[in-house]
């Protein structure tokens, strides 16, 4: 009986935490824009070439499962791409190398919509000896429609996905992601 009386204790808990995230979420609003800035010591060309070949990805963003190129749509090139348990299609609406890409959820049945945008900007070198370096910022435009998720995501930060993929971007060069604001 002392079972039966935990387990109902625990369905309680639970059902107030989802009941208060959900309340929690209903007052953010549906639509964000967040954004993360590394630097690197590269060139664009070179940052250019690993986030632009989206298939290779996998190899070295550990949170990415999958990718599989799609045909293109509308002379645009589509991705699928599965990150835990979500899996959702990408097409590439605007590509300007070595500076500008840009990705969108091009299937709006999920729980999430939106785009990231890469920007990389070339830093001048005072120091003709030391390598070149490039900004790189991910500008994220989504929406999220269920207010638990987005109660959860404004717990861990809008922009968690974008620093995951920024450091994992600068260890694939074998630096450190340092975050600015600009």
């Amino acid at each position: 009986m002392i079972f039966l009386w935990l387990f109902l204790g625990l369905l309680v808990l639970l059902s107030i935490a989802a009941l208060l995230l959900h309340l929690k979420g209903r007052t953010l609003p549906v639509e964000h824009t967040a954004f993360a800035v590394i630097q690197l010591n590269n060139t664009p060309e070179e940052v250019w070439a690993t986030i632009a070949d989206a298939s290779r990805q996998p190899e070295w963003f550990k949170g990415l499962k999958k990718v599989e190129r799609l045909p293109d749509r509308n002379g645009h090139t589509v991705w699928r791409q599965t990150m835990g348990r979500n899996a959702f299609t990408l097409e590439e609406t605007i590509s300007d190398p070595p500076r500008r890409l840009v990705r969108e959820i091009a299937d709006l049945k999920g729980p999430f919509s939106g785009s990231w945008e890469f920007l990389l900007i070339p830093v001048p070198s005072k120091d003709p000896a030391r390598p070149a370096a490039v900004k790189v910022r991910i500008t994220e435009r989504g929406k999220v429609d269920f207010p638990i998720a987005r109660a959860i995501m404004a717990m861990f930060g809008e922009d968690m996905h974008l620093k995951k993929y920024l450091r994992a971007l600068a260890a694939k060069f074998g630096q450190t992601a340092t975050f600015s604001n600009d």
